[in-house]
């Protein structure tokens, strides 16, 4: 797993929409057909299995962090979410601090210690179609 520069989210897309929650994504500059939800880049990772983009919602009301899992090709196989919704405002938010690289995995931590942190990986998971490749997410308090 490495930390690589490839990819961004289309910035003047998301200007002329103030309401946006998703934005384009640009690979080497270039659009591609594909949104990410989330519309601020947090950070990005290559994997052996894929590509593990961190975006957010720039929003100081309702930080959620959201990693999407981009195949070999860019297309979006699976996302989920870091913090929880509970009815219309998070109940646990998380605002990405920092990443650590740890042993085929990512580190994710949050900016205050109420946030914890979670252990983010590429993995088979279960899905509503079956067992499928994506992103495995496990919160633990600090």
């Amino acid at each position: 797993m490495k930390k690589i520069s490839r990819f961004a989210l289309d910035i003047e897309a998301v200007a002329q929409d103030p309401e946006a929650t998703h934005a384009p994504l640009l690979v080497d500059g270039v659009r591609t057909p594909y949104k990410l939800e989330g519309v601020s880049l947090v950070d990005q990772y290559e994997t052996e299995r894929g590509y593990l983009i961190f975006t957010d919602c720039d929003c100081p009301y309702e930080e959620l962090t959201f990693v999407t899992l981009l195949g070999k090709g860019f297309k979006p196989l699976h996302s989920k979410m870091l913090g929880k919704f509970v009815y219309v405002f998070p109940s646990r938010t998380f605002a990405v601090q920092r990443i650590d690289i740890d042993d085929g995995a990512l580190v994710v931590h949050g900016s205050s210690p109420e946030e914890g942190r979670y252990r983010v990986e590429v993995a088979d998971v279960w899905t509503w179609r079956g067992r499928r490749l994506g992103v495995k997410a496990v919160w633990t308090p600090t």
